[in-house]
Formats: C-alpha cells, sequence, structure tokens
C-alpha cells in the first residue's frame, strides 16, 4: 500500500510544477493576472462539482456549515495567494518563451 501512496505523491509533485506554468500561461495568454485566476477557480469549481456529482457526496448541513470556525474557511483565500504567488515566482525562476 504504500507504494501506492509514493505514486500519488509523485503525481502529485509534478500536477504542483506544471499548474505553476500553465497558470503562468494563462495569465501572458489572457494578458490579466485577475482573469486569468478567475478562469482557473472556475473550471477547478467545475471539476469539483462533477466529481461530487458522479461521487454523489451529500451536501453539508447548514447547522455544520455554520459551527465552521472563521479561519477553516481561509483555504480558498490562501489557495488563491499560492497560485499567484507560484504565478508571479514562476516568471523569475524558469527560462520560457
Amino acid at each position: 500500500m504504500g507504494w501506492i501512496a509514493f505514486i500519488f505523491a509523485l503525481v502529485a509533485g509534478a500536477a504542483i510544477t506544471v499548474q505553476a506554468g500553465s497558470n503562468s500561461q494563462l495569465k501572458q495568454s489572457l494578458h490579466d493576472p485577475i482573469g486569468a485566476l478567475v478562469v482557473n477557480y472556475v473550471l477547478g469549481l467545475m471539476c469539483v462539482v462533477l466529481v461530487a456529482l458522479i461521487a454523489r457526496v451529500p451536501t453539508p448541513a447548514a447547522e455544520k456549515i455554520g459551527s465552521t470556525p472563521w479561519w477553516a474557511w481561509m483555504g480558498g483565500v490562501l489557495g488563491i495567494l499560492y497560485v499567484k504567488s507560484a504565478s508571479f515566482a514562476y516568471r523569475f525562476t524558469t527560462a520560457h518563451s
């Protein structure tokens, strides 16, 4: 079972590397960093919703959502910060056209 975890970790590491280049290219193509983030997150949301529908993930109850601590919602904000930072850093750390 450990080798499966290793493969998933390897794929995740490769995906993060590809994601930085992809986000940077999208930003260059659209000539708008915020527009690129919007496209990125809309496509990501569509994929998550599709997977949730296929997997038949139940919608969380309102009381569970309401009882969640405020800091637990920071993942989305930090995700945007990560994507923006990685996209910015990519310009200065790679040789690209």
